[in-house]
């Protein structure tokens, strides 16, 4: 009589093996959404910083704007007409100053003695506000101002 030997298959060992070989579908997909949502965060983040670079570089353009033309209206004589008749004046920016739909802003008004800001055509100080306005990167209206006060003996 001849014995038949019996061999188990170990399940455990089994399981392993078939683990060894790679990674199934459900872990795969997993890491790629994952992965997906990363990138898309990181790549919100890089637009965030780039959009806010932009505005930044625009309201420094502006800026330096406002100042050139505060400059530009020291150096004229005080008894010019453009200080002896308060006025606002608004004018469009030419394309090279890099802002775009931009116009520039003059409001002069003459300054008393008591510097109260009431208009008087014989006071030796003149307030200047230059304001300039542009369509900024998402299309709203971005403002920056700039304030001085220009006295007669040029100060």
């Amino acid at each position: 009589m001849e014995k038949k030997i019996k061999i188990k298959s170990d399940s455990r060992l089994k399981t392993r093996n078939s683990r060894l070989r790679g990674f199934t579908l459900i872990e795969i997909l997993v890491s790629v959404v994952v992965a997906t949502f990363l990138i898309v965060g990181i790549s919100m983040l890089l637009l965030l910083g780039i959009q806010a670079s932009a505005d930044a570089k625009a309201k420094t353009k502006a800026s330096k704007i406002a100042q050139n033309k505060i400059e530009d209206l020291r150096t004229q004589d005080f008894t010019t007409a453009i200080f002896n008749a308060p006025a606002t004046q608004t004018a469009a920016l030419s394309p090279s100053d890099g802002l775009k739909n931009g116009q520039i802003t003059t409001k002069i008004s003459a300054i008393d003695a008591d510097m109260n800001g009431s208009i008087d055509s014989s006071a030796k100080i003149r307030e200047v506000k230059i304001t300039i306005s542009w369509t900024g990167a998402k299309g709203k209206t971005k403002l920056e101002s700039v304030t001085a006060r220009i006295y007669e003996n040029g100060l």
